[in-house]
């Protein structure tokens, strides 16, 4: 399998997104609709108000991405927090796992970093960690194929297979 390139980034949500309760869901069924199509996968959080995401894939089919979420009027104040290539794909046909951390924060009580969601003080440190997270969690997903499958495959890559160019 070639490298995938990824890419991990936070938002704010816009006062006019954060007015339509539907905001959420619209975000999701979009996602999985266009991932699909261009081989984006990955995962999105969000908790009050505030996004983080992480997405895989091609790395033209990734910055492509990009530049439609930065024309986006749901999201606002977009910050990188990483990118780069990684040997093989994390979340191979999971285009798009979405959490409302306010409905699924049990899933991250002993974890003080996602709790407190402070995403804009996030570094790769902290998204190699929350992968290493929901490894460990066997947090289940949903995709259009298949109703609930377990997130992590055995080929599952460790901390240490992350290629992260920024590093000395």
């Amino acid at each position: 399998m070639s490298q995938k390139y990824f890419m991990a980034y936070c938002s704010e949500i816009t006062l006019t997104a954060a007015l339509n309760q539907h905001t959420f869901t619209h975000i999701l069924n979009q996602s999985i609709k266009n991932n699909t199509s261009s081989g984006i996968t990955g995962f999105l959080l969000y908790d009050a108000g505030k996004f983080f995401q992480y997405f895989e894939g091609d790395e033209l089919a990734c910055a492509n991405l990009l530049h439609a979420l930065k024309q986006d009027n749901r999201h606002t104040h977009i910050k990188i927090i990483g990118q780069g290539y990684i040997s093989n794909a994390v979340f191979n046909n999971w285009f798009m796992g979405c959490f409302d951390l306010s409905k699924h924060s049990y899933l991250f009580k002993h974890h003080a970093f996602i709790e407190s969601f402070d995403v804009y003080s996030w570094g790769m440190q902290e998204v190699v960690k929350l992968i290493d997270i929901m490894s460990e969690q066997r947090i289940t997903y949903i995709t259009p194929q298949k109703p609930i499958k377990s997130l992590f495959s055995k080929r599952f890559m460790r901390i240490r297979n992350f290629t992260l160019p920024f590093q000395g």
